[in-house]
């Protein structure tokens, strides 16, 4: 591919020294062919063929080298000599050419000087300008091309094979009026990956048209020559194997710190030992690693296969693929004519010369499937009319919910979230109240963590999970959701397993939810899309969030289209407002150790609470003689962290005298850290001091580094290089300072302490039951389950013996017995009187006839009358009964009331009990989550992304956890232990098995282990709940 590196004065003896004096053929003895001129301003300037030292020296120093004299009148201004561009052929085609026979050789190296050539003609014609005027008249011209020297190299450093040409690009250019000056180099630099595509694109075309070779897939613009294995390739790359061991042991990733990494290791070039010397001992080593000689001509077939064509006529479908939802448009709403380049490179497998995929690129802009959108800096913009459509169909759509009504925090819960976080400037505070009361389903906010945002996030997921509303964000990837989760307590995954989720059944459990997507502006507008209509048909309120810088880019797509449209809202802090971190803070923290020596992890219901147990640890490990960092990623949690470690050596008396630099007060005693290097200075980025002295009158601060140097500085200058406080540090910082004990706030994945003995903070959020309204100081120590169950087990048999059983039940079933009975004695009662009214006709019949039937019917009223008599007695009976028993069961309600009122203080320990054995159950799942013991994973696997099969995980791990620790289960190695005797705690252990299989039948069936119930327990081997309580 192809890097750059600035080159200063004097700098080329590198490339010169390195030279074989005139050698050319790499068969004969010698170090490096001679560099040759590149550029169409070096034959100008009279430059051809070989580069001798005199006219390198002359056109980097910004001379003439015919003359002497300088071509540019401001040459002394001109802090850069020229650039360094590294164009490096992959390792595949490296060991082609050092281990082929010398005709392949001599193709590879005419290939890759082409392909050199072809990709420098591209930055010459659209990267390299020159600037001309002043102030707001000053504008970009076009040149006559630049002064390039190219210097072939085919070795590394380790060594190994490693064909590259550093291509040495003088700060030297003349426009078209003949005036000589520097260059603007942001355009090298923005073309640099481009240029670098299309190196490796001309280099596959010509590789394949003269030796036919077949190549692997294309990645990142570079592809391997097929034939020759990925474990000979790594074989041979010893020095990007030293860069990544060092990058490992400093746990540092990405491209900046692999340069860094790259200088680190950066050993001299052995310039005594020739190339001959070394394809000795490469062929063995490639024999060896299995790529002997017949592999390397099956490589390497020639005319065995077609050659691929000179040129290429886009067809329709080849150019909507370029652009279209799997091309260009997948990652971003719009495209330039770069990445259009890029794409038909990676698009062409056997590549294509620099000029035909110029016009390939430029067949695409121009073809009716793309269409302009906005001029980005400096250069057209496009876009797909698909785009362009679903961009106003996501505006449609969000403002269809303009008055949705969802995801609405109550107002006294959100007065309180705020309340709890009197740190937060007022402007902060309304936009968490317009962002958490709004009835609006669609809200575009920006904020970065840097400047405070995670505070604002925070406090709305307080107010939205207290009010009964379920929250719920979607980051770009998996370690942004991590992070996110850790530092908000909201429940956080990755978009792709969002979409999921609200595709499929879950999505009805997010009614009346919250769904966050971080760092909106770099989310195609696709997946923004299925977002929101899943949010829709959810019935579930979306905040988009991200930087203001994306609101304002063009590459801001959706977000940018949803911001105009809809309006945003600033969760960011103002830049103005200075930190001032509470000095007691409401909620609660508890800690679940790891290991030994205080590692483990910290949860806390809020980021402020955290905080202060943060700062209160990081004290008191001071305080016993170690020297912790506090870590943190976010600018303003910097400032707030290291504003509440200064607090605590005020009041210890252990800073002297002070004077303000900048917003921040430095005194004597501070321990200090330069965030930019000053060259003047002599100081790098990241070097740590302590000040020793301050000079208000002269603004002036002296601090001693670590190194033993004593700095004098101005408070000017200090503002210029960054200097601010390094009690709380970043995660970069702390790898490269290799503290005693990191303290980190966030998920800790970065291990930044040097022996493991790491502690991370993170918010628990809101776990089951609700906002948790006891206010618990900063420092309590929490209790364990075991301390819990015994706790509330031996407080309700004191309860029991101290006070009468309880009647209620007894009375109310003594209520609808009374009902009953008296129903009954009503009914007997009206019998007895239809009886005796009978009678009494019968016996007032006064004919002969009738008398007669009526004295024989009368004997039978007159025994029905009697049984009605003996039934009437009877329930009577049982109604004094029941009442006399109604007198003695409130008799027992009146004593157990006087029992409750004399043990009122203890009455209320079992509620504030069984909230705190439900907290801890909820910490104990979080920590897990955060770091997962080696049992749980291999029981369980990893922490899934899924949000469905993460709550089944989080459910198996609160389970397994909440029984280890009431019962002090110490074995590592098996999640539940061995069986226990105790019946009680079988019981809960089945329990926990039974939670245990059901996930891993539904996550890692493979690993899914029966575990039969105790059969004298008599449980049905059905899955059960979780343990619930304590015991």
């Amino acid at each position: 591919m192809l890097s750059i590196a600035k080159v200063r004065r004097g700098g080329e003896r590198y490339y010169l020294d390195a030279v074989a004096g005139g050698a050319e053929d790499h068969r004969r003895p010698g170090q490096e062919p001679d560099g040759a001129w590149l550029g169409r301003a070096s034959g100008s300037l009279g430059l051809r063929g070989s580069v001798g030292p005199a006219d390198l020296a002359a056109v980097l120093a910004g001379a003439d080298p015919a003359t002497g004299e300088a071509l540019n009148p401001a040459q002394d201004r001109v802090r850069v000599a020229g650039f360094d561009l590294v164009f490096a052929a992959p390792k595949s085609v490296s060991l082609c050419y050092a281990l082929g026979d010398a005709s392949a050789a001599d193709q590879v190296r005419l290939a890759h000087e082409s392909a050199v050539a072809a990709a420098t003609g591209y930055l010459e014609r659209v990267a390299v300008t020159a600037r001309r005027g002043h102030g707001d008249l000053r504008h970009n011209v076009a040149v006559e091309g630049v002064v390039a020297a190219a210097f072939l190299h085919r070795a590394s450093r380790a060594p190994d094979p490693h064909l590259h040409t550093h291509v040495l690009v003088a700060n030297l250019v003349a426009d078209g009026d003949g005036r000589w000056s520097a260059f603007d180099a942001r355009g090298l630099y923005a073309h640099a990956r481009t240029a670098g595509y299309l190196y490796q694109a001309h280099l596959r075309h010509e590789l394949s048209r003269c030796l036919g070779v077949e190549w692997a897939p294309v990645r990142k613009g570079m592809a391997d020559i097929v034939g020759i294995d990925r474990s000979v390739i790594r074989a041979f790359s010893r020095r990007r194997t030293e860069i990544e061991a060092r990058l490992a042991e400093e746990g540092r990733s990405g491209p900046k710190a692999a340069r860094v990494a790259q200088l680190a290791t950066r050993r001299a070039k052995d310039l005594d030992a020739s190339f001959e010397s070394m394809v000795g001992e490469w062929r063995a080593r490639a024999t060896a690693a299995g790529l002997g000689g017949a592999q390397l001509a099956g490589a390497m077939r020639g005319m065995q296969r077609d050659r691929p064509a000179d040129h290429q006529i886009p067809t329709a479908d080849w150019m909507r693929s370029i652009v279209g939802p799997q091309g260009l448009t997948a990652v971003a709403s719009t495209f330039s004519r770069r990445d259009v380049i890029r794409a038909c490179c990676s698009a062409l497998p056997d590549g294509a010369a620099v000029a035909t995929v110029e016009t390939l690129a430029d067949a695409v802009v121009g073809s009716g499937f793309v269409q302009p959108a906005s001029w980005g800096a400096h250069e057209q913009r496009w876009t797909t009319p698909e785009v362009v459509a679903t961009e106003r169909a996501l505006v449609e759509s969000a403002l269809r919910r303009c008055e949705a009504g969802v995801g609405v925090a109550e107002p006294v819960v959100l007065e309180s979230a705020l309340s709890d976080r009197p740190h937060l400037p007022s402007v902060q505070s309304a936009a968490i109240r317009e962002v958490s009361v709004s009835s609006t389903g669609v809200i575009v906010a920006t904020g970065a963590r840097w400047a405070g945002a995670i505070d604002a996030l925070d406090a709305a997921r307080d107010a939205w999970q207290s009010s009964g509303a379920r929250v719920l964000a979607g980051a770009p990837c998996a370690d942004q959701a991590a992070e996110l989760e850790a530092v908000t307590g909201i429940e956080t995954t990755t978009l792709v397993d969002l979409v999921a989720q609200l595709d499929g059944p879950a999505s009805a459990r997010l009614a009346d939810g919250v769904l966050v997507v971080h760092d909106a502006g770099r989310v195609p507008a696709d997946t923004v899309r299925s977002v929101l209509d899943g949010a829709e048909r959810a019935g579930a309120k979306v905040i988009l969030l991200g930087e203001v810088r994306q609101l304002r880019a063009v590459e801001g797509g959706a977000f940018r289209r949803l911001g105009e449209s809809l309006g945003s809202i600033a969760l960011d802090a103002p830049r103005s407002t200075a930190w001032v971190e509470p000095t007691t803070g409401r909620g609660w923290v508890d800690v679940v150790e790891r290991g030994v020596d205080g590692a483990g992890v910290v949860v806390g219901s809020s980021a402020p609470v955290l905080r202060q147990r943060l700062v209160a640890d990081w004290w008191a490990e001071r305080r016993a003689g170690r020297e912790p960092a506090m870590v943190a990623a976010g600018g303003r949690e910097l400032d707030a962290l290291n504003a509440a470690a200064r607090s605590e050596l005020v009041d210890a008396g252990q800073l002297g005298e002070s004077m303000t630099v900048g917003h921040r007060e430095m005194a004597v005693g501070d321990r200090a850290l330069f965030s930019r290097g000053g060259r003047n200075a002599g100081v790098a980025t990241g070097t740590r001091a302590t000040v020793v002295n301050v000079d208000s009158e002269r603004s002036v601060l002296d601090l001693r580094t670590e190194g033993g140097r004593t700095l004098s500085i101005s408070a000017a200058t200090a503002v210029e290089m960054g200097l601010r406080h390094a009690y709380a540090t970043t995660p970069r910082e702390a790898r490269r300072a290799r503290p005693d004990r990191a303290l980190i706030l966030g998920d800790g994945r970065w291990a930044c302490g040097s022996d493991g003995n790491d502690r991370c903070y993170v918010v628990g959020g809101v776990g089951p039951g609700g906002r948790h309204t006891d206010d618990v100081a900063v420092d309590a120590p929490g209790s364990s389950l075991s301390q819990l169950g015994r706790r509330l087990e031996g407080l309700e048999h004191r309860l029991a013996r101290a006070v009468a059983p309880d009647p209620t039940a007894a009375l109310a079933h003594l209520d609808q017995e009374q009902a009953r009975t008296d129903d009954r004695l009503v009914a007997a009662r009206s019998a007895r009187s239809v009886a005796a009214n009978r009678l009494e006709d019968l016996m007032a019949t006064t004919s002969w006839t009738g008398r007669r039937a009526a004295r024989q019917e009368a004997a039978d009223v007159r025994t029905e009358l009697v049984y009605r008599e003996s039934e009437v007695r009877r329930w009577e009976a049982r109604h004094e009964r029941l009442a006399e028993r109604r007198c003695e069961l409130e008799t027992q309600a009146a004593s157990r009331a006087a029992g409750l009122s004399a043990q009122r203080p203890d009455l209320a320990s079992p509620e504030t009990l069984v909230q705190a054995v439900g907290r801890r159950q909820w910490v104990l799942a979080r920590a897990a989550e955060v770091s997962p013991p080696g049992y749980l994973v291999a029981e369980l696997g990893p922490r899934p992304s899924a949000p469905a099969d993460r709550t089944t995980w989080r459910q198996a791990a609160l389970a397994v956890e909440s029984y280890r620790e009431r019962w002090e289960v110490s074995d590592q190695h098996d999640a539940l232990g061995g069986r226990p005797a105790s019946f009680e705690q079988r019981l809960q252990r089945d329990s926990a098995a039974r939670q245990l299989d059901g996930a891993q039948r539904r996550l890692c069936p493979e690993r899914a282990i029966e575990r039969t119930p105790d059969p004298s327990l008599g449980l049905e081997p059905a899955s059960a709940a979780g343990l619930g309580g304590a015991g």
